[in-house]
């Protein structure tokens, strides 16, 4: 067997190893969100070795799994990482050794090394080395009736990316879209002992150029003596829509800004027709901001992992975690079923 980082040249491999992973899956895995993923994104000049690996036996992909990059920002130092994701490994070799080969070959990457909460057996593989990071799923209700039809029949795992997004479109009093060249970074509100990734606007330019995938939205709001700016990600499954909160900035950041720019997103979004704006509560300013926007908020833990190494300059229980909704990289395509459904 062989590990190696995939490249365009393996792009006839790639497609045969789709079609035997996901035989009914036309989206599944496709590779305009891998180029997008782990080529175009700017995060891989920070982070070496970001890519997508694939496990090969007899010139044939087995698996695949992703190092992608993830540089944390801490004290003012950027720290260099991979969430090991995208992992996928052809029903026939599940019982085999690829999952666990790709899995040790990432952990040597260089850089520090985390993944994202998963399906049972990715969760029993990161429990045995890493240590988890606790945050809160947090949902606004905008229209509480229509978003619990939505969880509670397990609609939202069946939703697509919104028409709207295929198309300009105007949104009421204050807020508009925007080029995703205007962001600029959302940050914790405390930086000293705080890790985040920091998303500019180099970042949004390639994640919203593949919006027919994404469906993501750049969108400013105004407010009295405050402007701000959010990115949602806006999906839908037959009449139900909702929204995803990937980064939310208001300058000032004081609660009053929070508060009033908030009343401007939840009236665009209430002219999108969303039913539920879900987030990942950083700090109070999201928390304001969620409680703002829905009727009702209603929450529940999730987490990320962290895989100690000795060559880690800061221990993942020394420092404060700001993780948002952007850290999932799920958000960039469609996500298909993978090694471990």
């Amino acid at each position: 067997m062989e590990i190696r980082l995939l490249t365009r040249d393996d792009f006839d491999a790639y497609t045969a190893f789709r079609e035997d992973m996901w035989p009914t899956y036309s989206v599944g895995g496709d590779w305009e969100t891998i180029e997008q993923k782990y080529i175009r994104n700017p995060h891989v000049r920070l982070c070496p070795g970001s890519g997508l690996y694939g496990c090969f036996q007899s010139g044939e992909i087995t698996g695949v799994m992703g190092a992608y990059p993830m540089p944390v920002t801490c004290e003012g130092t950027v720290h260099p990482g991979h969430l090991v994701i995208d992992w996928a490994v052809v029903p026939r070799y599940q019982r085999g050794p690829t999952a666990g080969l790709l899995f040790q070959e990432l952990l040597r990457l260089p850089g520090r090394k985390y993944a994202s909460c998963g399906t049972p057996r990715v969760e029993q593989a990161c429990g045995n080395r890493g240590i988890r990071l606790h945050a809160t799923l947090a949902a606004a209700l905008l229209q509480p009736v229509r978003a619990l039809l939505l969880e509670r029949l397990h609609f939202r795992r069946y939703s697509l990316p919104s028409a709207l997004c295929a198309k300009p479109f105007s949104l009421p009093g204050r807020a508009e879209s925007i080029a995703p060249g205007e962001l600029q970074a959302a940050e914790p509100a405390e930086l000293a002992k705080t890790a985040f990734v920091r998303r500019d606007a180099d970042f949004w330019r390639v994640f919203v150029s593949g919006r027919s995938r994404n469906s993501a939205l750049a969108l400013r709001l105004f407010g009295e003596k405050c402007r701000g700016t959010a990115v949602i990600k806006l999906l839908e499954v037959g009449p139900l829509r909702h929204a995803i909160l990937l980064a939310f900035r208001a300058d000032p950041p004081t609660p009053e800004a929070v508060q009033e720019l908030a009343q401007s997103l939840r009236a665009a979004l209430r002219s999108l027709n969303v039913c539920a704006l879900i987030a990942t509560e950083t700090d109070g300013n999201v928390t304001r901001c969620l409680a703002t926007v829905g009727l009702h908020v209603v929450r529940k833990p999730t987490h990320w992992w962290a895989f100690p190494r000795s060559s880690d300059t800061f221990a993942v229980q020394d420092v404060r975690w700001w993780l948002t909704s952007a850290e999932r990289d799920s958000h960039w395509g469609i996500l298909p079923p993978g090694l471990m459904e």
